[in-house]
């Protein structure tokens, strides 16, 4: 009898056990997924958080990213190609991170299996997709008609008090129509791609952001004194529209950081990305203050680059302050700003009406604008702090603090003296 017993213990110790170290490892190798994939959302309870890993499916089949130091001897590289059989494709020059990008073709392997193996062994580099971007706002049929007032944000009486002499800002974007009559001579356009500007369609997203930021046209530039430098990072490959790449992105925040931008301006969104990550936290601490949307997507998932820490992530309202239908939400939201039917430019001496979290950032960039030409090193959470509280009562998912309100907060630096 003491036998049988003491062997019954003895088993359900050992189902214990096993499970437990079952448990263990799973936690185990959650939590090193979460180091690979940075931000996570957690669930059983907040007193056991386990991480959920944001798996990307929009990366190029057929290319990956090696991210390494200038110091990396060749010899390692070239062992790992051939390790991998992968092919080298180009490279470009991360000077602000101190690192060199590598695209290599991976000859019909996954790209994100190869990620896991190469980070598992590689301490010297880094492997990452090459991950998709999409612009975010939508323009409309070309009209010549008033959009709503930027009385909505203070940005009339402001424009009294500052126009954005003097401040420099950076927009990774489409192709700007430079010769528009009411952008020439405010934008310095350098293109990573071939096919930039070669097409009115190319021309239309940066055209209307780069309205909203600088236009002379009265109804329109939040900024007009202000200048803007363009980088070119977006083009058409299919009929998806006009989309970018991890490798352009972090080239083109690399490109602005070296012109030393004051602001930089994200019209687009995608998932989370370790290396264009890297490149918006490296913007950060050289001083600029980094604005991004939130998508336009009628999703409560997270997006980048606007869910980075120390983002200032931007969603859209109407004229009545109502969300923009198509916005995404969720807690990384901090201001909204006018981005329903905004009069804005478009190629060739046309002028659109657009809506999207693309031309609300852009507003909030704008404004931005004017604060640092009043004082320099301001606090990139200032437009918050005087916000109009729309939504619930406090900060929330859809409006964050609120609608912008550019006037309170160049009164708040004391911009109106």
């Amino acid at each position: 009898m003491l036998s049988c017993r003491y062997s019954g213990l003895w088993n359900k110790y050992h189902i214990t056990m096993r499970l437990f170290f079952l448990v263990l490892l799973t936690f185990l190798s959650l939590s090193a997924q979460s180091e690979m994939v940075g931000d996570m959302d957690c669930y059983i309870h907040d007193s056991l958080c386990l991480p959920i890993p944001q798996k990307r499916t929009d990366y190029n089949k057929d290319e990956l990213l090696l991210l390494m130091s200038k110091n990396v001897p060749k010899a390692l590289y070239q062992s790992l190609l051939v390790k991998y059989g992968l092919e080298e494709l180009s490279e470009a020059s991360l000077d602000g991170l101190g690192a060199d990008l590598k695209i290599a073709d991976t000859k019909g392997q996954d790209p994100l299996e190869l990620t896991k193996k190469i980070n598992l062994i590689y301490e010297e580099l880094e492997a990452a997709t090459n991950n998709a971007y999409q612009l975010e706002s939508v323009p409309k049929e070309l009209l010549n008609d008033e959009g709503y007032p930027k009385s909505l944000t203070g940005a009339h009486e402001a424009l009294q008090i500052s126009k954005g002499k003097g401040v420099l800002i950076g927009m990774i974007d489409g192709a700007v129509d430079t010769n528009h009559s009411s952008l020439k001579g405010r934008v310095e356009q350098f293109s990573l791609v071939a096919s930039g500007g070669k097409s009115v369609a190319s021309l239309l997203h940066g055209t209307a952001v780069a309205g909203v930021l600088v236009s002379n046209n009265a109804l329109i530039g939040i900024a007009p004194e202000a200048q803007v430098y363009s980088v070119v990072a977006f083009e058409q490959k299919s009929k998806k529209g006009f989309t970018s790449s991890t490798a352009l992105i972090a080239q083109a925040i690399d490109n602005a950081i070296s012109k030393k931008v004051d602001i930089l301006n994200f019209s687009f969104s995608g998932g989370y990305d370790p290396v264009v990550e890297k490149m918006v936290k490296k913007a950060i601490s050289k001083g600029i203050i980094v604005v991004a949307s939130c998508g336009n997507d009628s999703s409560n998932k997270k997006r980048y680059p606007a869910a980075t820490s120390g983002v200032v992530a931007v969603t859209a309202v109407d004229h009545l302050k109502r969300a923009y239908k198509k916005a995404n939400t969720g807690a990384y939201i901090d201001v909204a700003a006018p981005g329903v039917g905004v009069l804005t430019t478009g190629p060739g001496e046309r002028h659109q009406l657009s809506s999207g979290t693309s031309i609300a950032a852009a507003n909030v960039t704008g404004s931005l604008a004017l604060l640092l030409a009043k004082k320099k090193n301001i606090d990139p959470d200032m437009l918050s702090y005087t916000a109009t509280d729309l939504g619930e009562p406090g900060r929330d998912n859809a409006f964050g603090d609120g609608l912008i309100n550019v006037l309170s907060a160049l009164k708040s630096i004391g911009g109106n003296n």
